[in-house]
Order: C-alpha cells, then sequence, then structure tokens
C-alpha cells in the first residue's frame, strides 16, 4: 500500500487506534485518508467534501488531537474533522494569518500550532478553531516543521 502514497504525500501522522492519517498535496482529490494499523484504507475527505467547502487546496499538514480529531492543514486554512473524517468540527479560514501552511503540532492544552511559510509565523488555535495568538514574526524565516516538546 505504500507505493501508492509516495507520489503526493506531504505529512503522515499516527492515530491513537494504531493506524495513520496521510495527506496529500493533490487538490481536486482526497486530501486526506485514514487507513488502519493492517494498512487498510478507510475515509477520506478533501478540502471540498465533506460540506462547507473551501474550494480546491492542497493539504500541507495532518494531525490526530487529544480527542481523536482529525486537524488537516491546507494551504490556507485550517479544519478539524471528526475522528472518521465524515463531519466537519470547525474551519479557520483567514487569508491574513494564513497563507502557506506548512505541519501542524497540537500543544498539552490541546490548542493546536501551525506554520505559516508566507507570513513566517505560528497560528495558535484554540481546540475550537479560535485564533489565540500569532508566534514569531520576524525571528522565523518560511517555517515548515514544528514539533511540542512535553
Amino acid at each position: 500500500f505504500t507505493a501508492a502514497l509516495t507520489t503526493t504525500v506531504t505529512d503522515v501522522a499516527p492515530l491513537k487506534n494504531g493506524g495513520f492519517v496521510f495527506c496529500t498535496n493533490a487538490t481536486n482529490t482526497t486530501t486526506a485518508q485514514l487507513y488502519a494499523a493492517a494498512g487498510v484504507a478507510g475515509a477520506a475527505a478533501t478540502s471540498a467534501l465533506p460540506l462547507p467547502t473551501l474550494g480546491a487546496l492542497a493539504a500541507s499538514g495532518c494531525i490526530e488531537d487529544a480527542n481523536g480529531n482529525i486537524i488537516v492543514a491546507y494551504t490556507s486554512a485550517i479544519r478539524s474533522y471528526n475522528s472518521t473524517l465524515t463531519t466537519v468540527n470547525w474551519s479557520y479560514q483567514d487569508t491574513n494569518n494564513l497563507s502557506n501552511t506548512g505541519k501542524l503540532a497540537v500543544r498539552s492544552n490541546g490548542n493546536i500550532l501551525v506554520t505559516d511559510r508566507t507570513f513566517n509565523h505560528i497560528v495558535e488555535l484554540n481546540s475550537s478553531g479560535g485564533l489565540v495568538q500569532l508566534i514569531g514574526g520576524a525571528v522565523l524565516s518560511t517555517p515548515f516543521n514544528i514539533a511540542v516538546v512535553p
């Protein structure tokens, strides 16, 4: 199954159930998909489905939060799906803060961090998708990866 994933995958993240979620930079196709521990493909989502649509956006990062929700960083938006990718919990889309997203991380308090390579900062959102703060600015240069150390 991995051969089919290697051409457009931008991120792979482990799930608590032993499986994984992967994201791709392909637009108008699956941009996030769940896989069971045995490598069997499961549910998938795009930036357009399930509704409401964000338009055709590529995904740069994906991660599972502490509640089992799947968080996906799209080009200029962040979206939270339920654990089966069938329902949108919330979306954050503000082109004044997000233009070219990178990877995601989840803080111990449940807040979500996402890098933005154009604005050179990290956007922190609460677990409901509300803006908490912008971190970095002039001290960062095209940040892409991010990790939270306990």
